[in-house]
Formats: structure tokens, sequence, C-alpha cells
């Protein structure tokens, strides 16, 4: 396979690319990062088993789901020590009443959000 000087592209750079591919990167973020022509690498793609790319899709999907949800957790802790500190009486009784409405609408509005999202992804599962 030439590249775009005309000179086949070593093996090594050939695996490499197959690697990068494998490791979910595309077609174009492959071919700049190695300096190798976008066809080069789209011919090398097709060289993979489309098993091995709909693995390689699902695990990056996977990955994506648990640093989704790892975030939603950290944030949900995150509001649940914000929302303990309005327990604390003395806290809130020198909190201005605007301050505690401003925080109170923003909170519920929050949460109002994060229930409709949850709705509205049952309601398109079905």
């Amino acid at each position: 396979m030439a590249n775009g000087q005309g000179k086949a592209i070593p093996d090594e750079k050939k695996a490499v690319v197959i690697a990068a591919l494998l490791a979910g990167q595309g077609v174009n973020q492959v071919a700049e990062a190695y300096n190798v022509p976008k066809s080069s690498v789209s011919r090398l793609k097709q060289l993979i088993p489309k098993e091995q790319l709909e693995q390689v899709g699902t695990q990056k999907g996977e990955k994506i789901a648990d640093l989704i949800a790892a975030n939603l957790e950290g944030s949900f802790g995150a509001i649940q020590n914000i929302l303990r500190q309005t327990e604390n009486a003395d806290w809130l009784n020198k909190q201005p009443a605007s301050d505690l409405a401003t925080f109170l609408g923003v909170t519920s509005d929050k949460v109002f959000r994060v229930l409709e999202a949850i709705e509205h992804a049952q309601t398109n599962e079905s």
C-alpha cells in the first residue's frame, strides 16, 4: 500500500494504524495522527472484520455510559451534600430569603429536568 508520496506504508505503521482503529479512533483522526492518507487508513479499516469493529463500538459505548454514570453519581453526591447543609437550622436562619428562594427554585428545576429526561428515555424505549 502506498502513501501520498508513492511509498509503501511500513508494516509497523500499518500495525499502529490498525491498533488505533481497533481502539475506536476514527479514520480522519488516525490519518492525521500517523501522517497516513485517509484512503490508506480506510483500506486498512476494511481489512478488520466487521465483528471486531462492532465490538469496539459496543465497548466504546459502554465506556461512555460508565463515564456518564460516574459523573452523574458524583454530581448527585455533591448535590446531596449541599442539600444536607440546608438541614442546619443555624445556617438556614442566616440566609437571606431571596437567596433561599433562588436556591430552591434552581434545585427544584434541576430535579424536574432530570425526572423529565428519565421519563422521556423510558417513553422512547417502549
